[in-house]
């Protein structure tokens, strides 16, 4: 989860940062446009590394979660009722315990992490929104008068 808030927080920064290019280049601050475009190239690759990193990681601790999952269901069944069991294919049975397990799995380790992510994501874009469109400020505002009469 803390690297999925850093690269949030790269990417806001990086949206920050072309704002800045595109001042310079319009020519509202000609002389800001190299330590900015350097600053721009090194987030990106700092995110790009960030990124690869987040992915090894979520999948390695993904990978370890579900094998707990499995064993602890395959030690379930070990101690099942064999008799009551033997009514249905073992294939299916070993299907339906597969697709359950990953389905739990992923289901545990994406919901709360994605969740913290995409609030922290919603705050960093409206703040950048208010702070660089004053004129936006108020569309949240008209939204919320047009949404009493949809309901």
């Amino acid at each position: 989860m803390f690297l999925g808030i850093f690269s949030t927080v790269m990417s806001l920064g990086s949206s920050v940062i072309s704002k800045y290019i595109i001042d310079a280049v319009a020519g509202y601050d000609s002389k800001g446009i190299i330590p900015a475009a350097v600053f721009y190239i090194m987030m990106h690759f700092l995110q790009i590394g960030s990124n690869a990193w987040t992915d090894r990681i979520s999948e390695k601790v993904e990978l370890k979660v579900d094998q707990e999952i499995r064993a602890d269901v395959y030690d379930k069944i070990m101690e099942a009722d064999w008799e009551a069991m033997s009514e249905f294919h073992s294939g299916d049975l070993l299907n339906r315990v597969d697709n359950d397990v990953s389905s739990v799995s992923s289901s545990v380790l994406g919901w709360a992490p994605d969740f913290v992510i995409r609030c922290l994501q919603f705050a960093g874009i409206r703040k950048n929104i208010l702070n660089f469109l004053c004129g936006v400020r108020f569309i949240p505002d008209i939204n919320k008068q047009f949404s009493c009469f949809i309901m």
